[in-house]
């Protein structure tokens, strides 16, 4: 699939830049999110937040597809954006422009063209992803003398360890294939209704969560969240069959995303898509499904706002001044 992009598209960089302004403004003055209890983060943010973690992102990943180096001032706002939502304490929006950016860079090329420096530095990044999460709460509270401890006096693989969930995650599938584990019910059937924009407060997720369920079966002893596993939840419901079944409806879901990406010209539209197939690939594997088509949505939805008022500003330039 060729992403090239021919055209000037600079009325869609502006929205994007408004957007990302306008909503890290309303982020900054939410004092909740910059309290050191995650509870506390979690029950004040709201879509307006939703919104900002994901242009930041978007703003990213857009800004490589159409020549980062004309777009240089869109990703530096990008960039102080996704700082920002780290500081806050969430990883998964850098992590998902990363993965995006490697997407576009790698879409067409074969894995065995990587060279070590792009696997060092995928390494690189992981590395620092997991070992802020050890040291995020004490970079919030501003105590750097408590950083410096954490960074210099333990071991680094064991900071790492420490940020890295996956091997929490794989924990969920090894406990629900050891016991034979299935989930007394489901979200799988509120999937339909999850797709209808602005529903999500109408559907109750919680009460048949894979987490929920699990987390008061395994891990009860355990203070924190526990995120999810999707294999784990399909196994839990349909047993060996599940695998292959999660299999089809990832691959589906993204084959679908790749035909609209193929037929639409806006690279902020593709952009969207892009960072969907992210979420329903990359980012799903710590969540249940539900929970992966609900943050890919958003991320259409995000993009559809942008793309209106991109419209916008492109009926208000001088016709002359527009671009071809």
């Amino acid at each position: 699939m060729d992403l090239s992009i021919e055209g000037n598209y600079s009325h869609e960089a502006i929205a994007i830049a408004i957007f990302i302004a306008v909503f890290g403004i309303y982020t900054l003055y939410t004092p909740e999110l910059f309290e050191s209890a995650k509870s506390l983060v979690l029950e004040s943010t709201n879509r307006g937040h939703y919104i900002f973690y994901n242009i930041c992102a978007i703003g990213l990943v857009y800004s490589l597809m159409v020549g980062w180096k004309k777009h240089m001032m869109l990703v530096l706002l990008s960039l102080s954006g996704l700082a920002l939502v780290m500081y806050i304490g969430h990883r998964s929006a850098l992590a998902i422009a990363i993965a995006g950016c490697v997407y576009l860079q790698f879409r067409n090329k074969s894995l065995l063209k990587l060279k070590p420096l792009h696997i060092i530095g995928a390494l690189g990044m992981i590395l620092f992803l997991a070992v802020y999460k050890s040291i995020y709460l004490a970079v919030k509270m501003g105590d750097f003398s408590a950083v410096k401890t954490r960074l210099t006096e333990n071991p680094l693989m064991d900071n790492a360890v420490i940020g890295l969930e996956q091997f929490l995650t794989f924990a969920h599938l090894d406990f629900v294939v050891t016991y034979d584990y299935s989930l007394p019910c489901s979200n799988l059937w509120n999937i339909p209704i999850s797709l209808i924009p602005f529903m999500d407060e109408f559907v109750d997720v919680s009460t048949c969560g894979y987490n929920t369920q699990v987390q008061q079966v395994f891990f009860s002893a355990y203070r924190g969240g526990v995120a999810a596993n999707i294999w784990a939840e399909f196994y839990a419901i349909f047993g060996y069959a599940g695998i292959p079944l999660v299999v089809l409806a990832i691959v589906g879901l993204c084959k679908a995303l790749e035909y609209f990406m193929n037929r639409i010209r806006s690279p902020l539209l593709k952009t969207g898509l892009i960072l969907s197939i992210i979420n329903l690939t990359v980012y799903i594997q710590r969540k249940e499904l539900i929970g992966g088509i609900v943050s890919a949505k958003r991320v259409i939805l995000v993009v559809l706002l942008v793309y209106g008022l991109a419209y916008a500003v492109r009926m208000l330039t001088p016709r002359k001044l527009r671009p071809a």
